[in-house]
């Protein structure tokens, strides 16, 4: 799967969505320029509107067209535009220090079928610009160990609960305890995934936990 992807991309070259610049998903300039989406939680924060329809084909591709530059795309927005002035003010004001930067992750099954973690792609690049000044990536400690139905084939909020129940699992449980944690997922829809994910963290011990998002 992952080869056949590779040959598609080979083939069919990339074009921004937006201004059609060669050999780029979605340029940086055409990116900041894209609709800002609103939480559905006031515990989450979200960069972009997952209606607007570039934002949407862009996070498909994404996430099942092996368009892994759009990492970077999305981790620069994610930083400078949100979670930036958000740590900082959490610094201050809750002393959300030293922060353990936990991608939402994917069961075996799919990441057999991709071939990556999107958000683990992502996570590398915020760690990177972060340079370990307020977080550092922690991608082993939150793991899905069952496969669930897609969340977009589930219905509401408590539908979407009872699919992911019991789904995520610490897998150092010591590594979190009395920690700041922040959560990145793609888009989130009811924020049922990273509820169940906070969850799960705060039963192992983390101290306080920030979600974000690239989409709503």
């Amino acid at each position: 799967m992952y080869f056949l992807k590779t040959i598609l991309s080979i083939i069919f070259p990339e074009h921004c969505l937006v201004c059609n610049k060669n050999d780029v998903v979605l340029c940086l300039d055409c990116a900041t320029e894209l609709p800002r989406g609103f939480s559905p939680d006031q515990k989450i924060l979200v960069v972009f509107d997952y209606s607007d329809r570039r934002v949407k084909k862009a996070i498909k591709l994404f996430k099942y067209g092996n368009r892994r530059s759009l990492a970077k795309v999305f981790a620069e927005l994610v930083y400078n535009n949100t979670l930036l002035e958000e740590l900082s003010e959490l610094r201050l004001t809750k002393n959300f220090t030293e922060a353990l930067l936990v991608p939402i992750p994917i069961s075996g099954k799919r990441f057999r079928e991709r071939g990556y973690n999107q958000m683990e792609l992502v996570g590398r690049e915020l760690a990177s610009l972060d340079g370990g000044a307020s977080f550092s990536l922690a991608k082993n400690i939150l793991l899905k160990t069952r496969n669930t139905e897609s969340q977009v084939k589930t219905g509401g909020k408590s539908e979407r609960l009872k699919n992911l129940k019991g789904s995520f699992e610490v897998a150092e449980k010591v590594s979190v305890r009395g920690r700041n944690i922040i959560l990145i997922d793609d888009v989130v829809t009811t924020g049922a995934t990273l509820a169940e994910a906070r969850k799960v963290l705060k039963k192992a011990g983390a101290r306080q936990i920030l979600s974000v998002a690239i989409a709503h």
